[in-house]
């Protein structure tokens, strides 16, 4: 029986010991240590800085930013790593990184002192660590190549490294005989493209004002369609056994497009002419011409584009004139007038004859005859005078009034 009892005192004292809290009570109340502590990034530099983070813990992300004069803290664990970041405006290509140490119970401070990493500890001490200038890669090498014919249109860029932070700003274009109007920068990675507008044929220096660029200026030619130019000189008929000039020719070096007889302009200078008709295309415009008086007249082309620089042509025209009469024909409603000449002015067309409304009207109809008389019918006939002229070399140009009549409505 006592052993019995023996056993099961044991057992109890067993149970109990199993049952009783084991641990460290020598702690004073203190809870046990996880570990951690803060780390304080402060940017008392004169740029923002970005990509700041500490063995891969980010204190920012995305575009964000530790701004000038601010600071960020978080907790991390203690213990030693890389403090590493970067400056938003310094055009560093590389992340400036340190090995510090982020001890536990202490204000862990790394302060960016413009181009210097320093980390301070509690009692005030700070030593310097890395510096942005031992992190700075080799200067960027670049050629550019002047692209578009035979306007330039575009500035080509490649580099022998992927330059960072770089605008248009960052280029200048300057005038060395030739000239262009900056546009946009675009581009990634080792080749930009500029674009460039109002390009003035000739040489330029191009230069690029960046910390880590070579700043070295480089010399390209750019070329410009330019306007366009040409030449005029007289077309010269014989009539009636007489030499005369009937037309202008303008021949172009460039196709001008759409021209029309208001573009042109005869100036009289020893000699004179009256503006015509426009017939041509491409390359080659002819523009009639009447009441020529032989001596020198000054052309000129007047649309965007064209060069407007003058050019003397010399006239031709006979000393004689062909003088004529009219007479309208028919009753009582005048159906045709008759054009009596003093001798024959050659081939005529519709088109040479005009009818101008007076006190009276009439539309022109067809043409017959030849040589000496020649017969325009009428139609339309409102009773009064009109006016009518010939528009032919060597034909007076002054016009002749005619009577027409109409008969009464019944």
């Amino acid at each position: 029986m006592k052993k019995v009892i023996k056993v099961i005192c044991l057992l109890f004292i067993i149970t109990l010991f199993i049952g009783c809290d084991v641990s460290n009570s020598s702690n004073n109340g203190n809870e046990s240590s996880n570990n951690k502590t803060t780390l304080t990034i402060r940017n008392e530099s004169s740029h923002n800085i970005i990509d700041v983070n500490w063995n891969n813990i980010s204190f920012t992300s995305g575009l964000e930013s530790i701004n000038s004069s601010a600071s960020i803290t978080m907790d991390i664990p203690a213990g030693s790593g890389y403090i590493r970041f970067r400056p938003c405006s310094n055009f560093i290509r590389l992340k400036t990184q340190q090995w510090v140490t982020a001890e536990e119970g202490i204000e862990n401070v790394i302060i960016i002192i413009n181009n210097t990493i320093v980390e301070r500890e509690d009692n005030g001490s700070s030593g310097t660590f890395a510096s942005f200038a031992s992190e700075h890669a080799s200067i960027i090498n670049w050629t550019v190549t002047p692209v578009g014919n035979p306007t330039t249109t575009d500035i080509n860029f490649v580099f022998t490294d992927s330059p960072v932070l770089l605008t248009v700003s960052n280029i200048s274009i300057i005038n060395d005989g030739g000239s262009a109007v900056k546009g946009y920068l675009t581009g990634e990675g080792l080749m930009r493209t500029l674009t460039i507008s109002g390009v003035i044929a000739g040489n330029v220096k191009i230069s690029i004002d960046h910390p880590i660029i070579n700043s070295e200026p480089q010399t390209i030619t750019l070329s410009a369609l330019g306007d366009i130019t040409w030449t005029a000189s007289a077309v010269n008929s014989t009539l009636l056994d007489n030499l005369y000039t009937s037309a202008i020719t303008f021949t172009f070096n460039r196709d001008p497009g759409l021209l029309s007889e208001t573009n042109f302009t005869i100036t009289p200078d020893t000699g004179s002419a009256t503006r015509g008709i426009l017939s041509g295309s491409g390359l080659m415009r002819t523009l009639n011409v009447h009441n020529v008086n032989a001596g020198t007249v000054f052309v000129s082309v007047n649309s965007h584009g064209i060069v407007n620089t003058p050019q003397a042509v010399t006239i031709v025209s006979s000393d004689f004139t062909v003088t004529w009469t009219a007479e309208a024909i028919g009753s009582p409603t005048t159906t045709a007038i008759n054009f009596t000449f003093s001798r024959d002015p050659g081939l005529l067309t519709v088109s040479d004859f005009v009818i101008a409304p007076g006190t009276g009207s009439a539309t022109k109809g067809v043409l017959s005859g030849g040589r000496i008389v020649w017969t325009l019918t009428v139609s339309d006939v409102k009773e009064g005078t009109v006016m009518t002229s010939v528009s032919w070399p060597f034909v007076d140009q002054t016009p002749k009034e005619v009577m027409v009549y109409a008969a009464a409505s019944p």
